[in-house]
């Protein structure tokens, strides 16, 4: 819902600044719902905690949410979301290539199906194009 408001009524700032003013919001949203949940700080921190902070900081908000809000600005709102599905499945296979993870041959075939239909998805997006 906000990836199509963002794009016909309720503009971001143009450039980083809509990008960063849209993850601090989120982030302080989340700060919140957290402080309502209950949920306490643990000082230290464990390394593994801030290691995977640290991934989700760079990889998660600064490469693929920035790729995503440009995706957006110049694709539709259906298929820039398309990574929704596709999501799950790099976190499938990252998690078989860094942690070793044994995935079964069902969630194998589950991965094959999301992928398939991503791909039908944009071939249905570029046929509609086309004509």
């Amino acid at each position: 819902m906000g990836s199509v408001l963002s794009q016909r009524s309720l503009p971001l700032a143009p450039g980083a600044m809509g990008f960063a003013s849209e993850m601090l919001a989120g982030g302080a949203v989340l700060m919140a719902l957290s402080w309502f949940a209950g949920e306490q700080p643990v000082w230290p921190p464990q390394p593994a905690a801030v290691a995977a902070w640290l991934y989700l900081v760079v990889a998660g908000s600064l490469i693929a949410f920035n790729a995503y809000m440009l995706l957006l600005a110049h694709a539709s709102a259906g298929l820039a979301s398309s990574y929704t599905f596709v999501n799950p499945v790099i976190a499938m296979l990252l998690g078989v290539a860094v942690l070793g993870e044994v995935v079964s041959g069902f969630e194998w075939a589950a991965a094959g199906v999301v992928l398939v239909g991503v791909v039908l998805m944009l071939r249905g997006a570029a046929l509609k194009r086309a004509a």
